[in-house]
């Protein structure tokens, strides 16, 4: 064998070799390492979502405690006396005169199927109440009143923390035609109420604190102990005042006063307008107190705020620069003004920060524009949060100066009419 085959064949050997090696490596641990990570991963990502179903499971059955404590009694025939007990006094407190209040029917969940409702004496009452699941108990309500009554009554429903709802919902004006006819209208309500699956029984209904926390509390009394700490858990719970407050302040944006403005049959009749003031619109509406900030959305530096007064699609505005939506415009009902002009700085979870002409106002989630413009947020106040740096002075300086210009000539116009 000559030098060169002796070279050819070293050669061919490593060649061999490292390529036996790097199947064999391959083949005995690459692969199979492969292989694990890829299971690792997938039952990582099953653990996850299994975490996940356990955490979901933990916050319903968080909820349901909770829906409990707010439900009616699980006996249907106890549940429709607790709500009628509820339901009768705070209509005639409304001033509405009561025509009729018919539980309608009992609907279990669970079957997926209505009943009629039992009756107290009747013998399948203990068998309905034995039913599993949930039930939804609807009652029929024929009354008659002023508009504001009515109103009110809407509003004292809606901060109740109990479990129901108004389904439907008709008006209509008593027939003046008749002889000493009123002006009084003809309100009919179909009001549903859930009663959840193994809610305690109360005594004196949902909203009253619990027979054993009112024990107690009389137990601390009789022994000159320190009263008022019995009652806690019902004070910061579901139905207790605490919850009541947090009701109102999630629904302080529905205006209940603002329903009676309207004509709920005619519709709102449109200003008249002569000539010489044209370009004038009446002050009866703020606008401003009713654009409230809908949804926020930081990750795109999105926000919408809906107008609740006038008919109009959503304001969009971001605080991308460029975008079209980094400036936003308030007009009055007729778009012949512009109420207010505001430049976006920064959009978080649930606020939006936002500049008019040279100062800048901070507005949270459910908030009003009105809301938000009563206070100005301070110097120390706008350097804490970081809005420093997007505060744009030249172009508050600018809207500043084009607002003197606009008041200066309004005020020469109306002196020389």
């Amino acid at each position: 064998m000559n030098p060169r085959e002796l070279r050819l064949l070293i050669a061919l050997g490593v060649i061999v070799g490292v390529g036996g090696g790097a199947i064999l490596g391959y083949q005995w641990f690459y692969k199979p390492l492969n292989d694990y990570n890829v299971t690792i991963r997938k039952l990582n990502e099953i653990n996850r979502q299994k975490q996940e179903q356990v955490d979901a499971t933990l916050e319903d059955r968080k909820s349901l405690e909770r829906a409990r404590l707010m439900s009616l009694s699980p006996n249907p025939d106890m549940a429709i006396s607790e709500y009628q007990k509820f339901l009768q006094p705070l209509l005639a407190s409304c001033e509405l005169d009561i025509d009729s209040i018919k539980p309608a029917q009992v609907v279990d969940l669970s079957a997926g199927k209505g009943t009629s409702p039992p009756s107290s004496g009747s013998p399948g009452s203990a068998a309905t109440a034995a039913k599993p699941g949930h039930q939804i108990i609807a009652f029929q309500v024929r009354a008659r009143g002023e508009l504001d009554g009515l109103i009110k009554a809407l509003e004292v429903m809606q901060r109740t923390p109990m479990i129901h709802r108004i389904r439907a919902l008709s008006i209509d004006r008593v027939d003046t035609t008749q002889k000493n006819a009123t002006d009084r209208l003809v309100i009919g309500m179909t009001v549903e109420s859930l009663v959840v699956n193994k809610a305690e029984v109360r005594v004196d209904g949902p909203l009253a604190p619990d027979q054993r926390l009112l024990a107690m509390e009389s137990m601390l009394a009789l022994r000159r102990g320190p009263t008022g700490i019995a009652m806690i858990p019902w004070i910061v719970g579901p139905t207790g005042p605490l919850a009541q407050q947090r009701l109102a302040l999630e629904s302080g944006y529905r205006q209940y006063g603002e329903i009676p403005r309207k004509n709920i049959f005619i519709g709102p009749v449109p200003p008249k307008k002569d000539e010489d003031a044209a370009e004038e619109e009446p002050d009866d509406v703020i606008v401003t107190e009713y654009i409230r900030l809908d949804t926020t959305d930081p990750v795109n530096r999105e926000a919408f705020l809906r107008n609740l007064v006038f008919k109009s699609s959503p304001i969009r505005i971001r605080a991308s620069r460029f975008s079209g939506f980094d400036t936003f415009r308030i007009q009055s009902e007729y778009k012949t003004r512009t109420l207010l002009k505001a430049k976006v700085l920064r959009i978080d979870q649930r606020d939006v920060y936002f500049q008019v002409q040279e100062e800048v106002y901070g507005m949270h989630l459910g908030q009003t524009l009105a809301e938000a413009m009563e206070r100005t947020l301070s110097e120390a106040t706008i350097e804490r949060l970081g809005l420093t740096s997007l505060y744009d002075a030249d172009w508050g300086a600018r809207e500043a100066k084009e607002a003197l210009a606009e008041t200066a000539a309004k005020k020469k116009k109306a002196a020389s009419r």
